[in-house]
């Protein structure tokens, strides 16, 4: 019985290895995708917001005059755009 219970505590801690050593993958291909998206709207941080044609009237405003351009590419991504007369609300 002596061998079966160091076999089971062997294999106990093996699995806990196993375990410790998925988690730290999951966590690196995490930190990776992160990278890899900041690195993408760096990126695009030159070129993408240029080419949106609101960014010079953004760039315009001094409320985004301390915007980065990847905070700008965000904002130019996720806004959705509403032409409105002056004066209007919605």
């Amino acid at each position: 019985m002596e061998g079966i219970s160091q076999l089971s505590q062997a294999l106990l801690e093996q699995q806990e290895i196993l375990d410790n050593t998925l988690r730290l993958r999951a966590y690196q291909a995490k930190i990776d995708t992160t990278e890899r998206t900041r690195q993408e709207h760096e990126t695009g941080d030159a070129k993408m917001p240029h080419s949106h044609p609101h960014y010079k009237a953004l760039r315009g405003l001094d409320f985004f005059k301390g915007f980065s351009n990847a905070e700008l590419l965000d904002f130019l991504t996720l806004a959705k755009w509403q032409e409105m007369e002056a004066g209007e609300t919605f």
